[in-house]
């Protein structure tokens, strides 16, 4: 499935407001593997023909057919886009207000704009303690134009060998501007050179 547009409308027939997803590769089966984290285990795809006959083909999903024919009860259960669901996951304790813990590995995956919205409105909010993302710092994705993804932010940032601080990952020496102006080492960057 790749994604062209996502709006929500309100609908006052129903009383709530809709998803609205333009794409391309759209199917029943697409559909589920890029839903949110609590909208679709199973739905049915029909098929207008032009001659006036309609066809139908049941999508289900492996989870629901083990919540099904197991005990149903609730329990972790695997997803196709792991950093999408901790955004979604993070995003709903934060609306409701809830403390919330998660198995789910936000380094694989990308996510998009509509998230990384998501995540800013957290981030700006002063009332909500549980911040998952400070462990994390957000990156273009390479492998998928348009997305995004999270690293880890230790992965991102060098200390200082001589002082512990925290130093440019770009610095010839991996040491704070303070102790690379004292190397032997001319450094490239500006910012660390003694003159």
């Amino acid at each position: 499935l790749v994604r062209l547009r996502h709006d929500k409308k309100p609908d006052p027939n129903i009383g709530t407001e809709l998803n609205i997803i333009k794409a391309r590769n759209l199917n029943g089966n697409t559909l589920m593997d890029t839903a949110d984290i609590n909208a679709v285990a199973m739905n049915v795809e029909f098929a207008f023909a032009n001659d006036g006959r309609i066809s139908y083909t049941w999508n289900t999903s492996p989870e629901f057919w083990e919540f099904m024919l197991t005990d149903c009860g609730l329990r972790s259960l695997t997803c196709a886009t792991p950093s999408q669901t901790f955004i979604r996951l993070a995003f709903k304790a934060y609306e409701m207000k809830l403390k919330w813990e998660t198995d789910v590995d936000p380094l694989r995956g990308v996510f998009y704009a509509s998230h990384k919205k998501k995540i800013q409105i957290m981030k700006e909010s002063k009332s909500w303690g549980e911040m998952p993302f400070t462990k994390y710092v957000i990156r273009k994705s390479t492998e998928c134009p348009g997305a995004f993804k999270f690293e880890l932010y230790l992965d991102t940032v060098v200390f200082c060998p001589i002082c512990g601080a925290k130093g440019a990952k770009t610095c010839m020496n991996h040491m704070c501007a303070k102790c690379c102006r004292k190397s032997d080492v001319v450094c490239k960057l500006k910012t660390h050179n003694a003159d």
